[in-house]
């Protein structure tokens, strides 16, 4: 084949690895956690056009008792990062083609990669202005190559857009918690974790952490577990596409930093 197939093979290449890694979910859902979270997701997946519906879970952990240390299975080095890394964390996610390969795209191909970039270009724009607000980003490299990346906000940093909570002296908020695909299952997430919670313990005399986990990423949750987190409550969003605003229901438990926020910015977004 021509070179003019090769920008196509990419993009395809790319497509393969997306539906690859739904049909993983759809089997670890079974395996691990019940056609019922399959069956969420496919109902969420089918509202997706008109509304976006999202179960969140809120955890706490007392940072007063001792942060455990949970080692990697692999060899890794743990380490804040800035904004120069950025494109390499977002490829973990949404890998760029090359200049040549993007040249030699269909207008259907071209169109699907258009839409990659602009979410690429969104999450890019976020990212700084969370760095920029006083947030770190934590990175685990594995030979050299970005494996892991992890987010920590402290009480005292500039407003964002997407900080879930409203969070008071000595909290802190860990987020977005993402490793590369073929470096899962060797809890590097857990090393990263338990990293910056005890950088946040040490050096800024932190007492509260939170985090939250979608409810269909059991295995989030289960690393979560294993750090020592508690569950403390449960809420529902609901957001209608095109209106900026989200609906908060409570499900259960004590949300009180989630609720604090959402009357902050009620008739903003999330």
């Amino acid at each position: 084949p021509g070179s003019g197939t090769m920008a196509g093979a990419a993009l395809q290449c790319v497509m393969f690895h997306t539906f690859r890694s739904y049909y993983r979910t759809a089997v670890s859902d079974l395996r691990f956690q019940g056609v019922e979270i399959l069956l969420w997701r496919i109902m969420v997946k089918l509202l997706s056009p008109v509304l976006r519906v999202d179960i969140q879970i809120l955890f706490d952990l007392d940072l007063t008792e001792p942060v455990p240390v949970r080692p990697a299975k692999i060899e890794c080095e743990i380490r804040q990062t800035d904004a120069a890394e950025l494109d390499e964390i977002l490829d973990m996610q949404m890998q760029r083609l090359l200049p040549e390969q993007i040249a030699q795209l269909t207008d259907a191909q071209e169109l699907q990669y258009a839409q990659l970039m602009r979410a690429r270009a969104k999450a890019i724009d976020t990212y700084q202005k969370g760095l920029r607000a006083g947030e770190r980003c934590y990175i685990a490299r594995v030979d050299g190559i970005v494996a892991h990346s992890n987010w920590l906000r402290f009480h005292d940093c500039a407003p964002v857009d997407t900080c879930a909570l409203d969070l008071k002296p000595g909290e802190i908020y860990t987020t977005d918690g993402f490793t590369r695909e073929i470096y899962r299952g060797l809890k590097i997430h857990q090393a990263v974790a338990t990293h910056m919670l005890r950088v946040a313990k040490e050096e800024r005399g932190c007492v509260r952490a939170y985090t939250i986990t979608d409810i269909t990423k059991g295995g989030s949750r289960r690393g979560v577990y294993r750090i020592g987190w508690r569950r403390r409550g449960t809420i529902l969003y609901l957001t209608v596409r095109g209106l900026k605003r989200t609906w908060m229901v409570r499900l259960g438990g004590d949300l009180e930093p989630l609720f604090d926020h959402a009357r902050a910015v009620i008739g903003t977004g999330r």
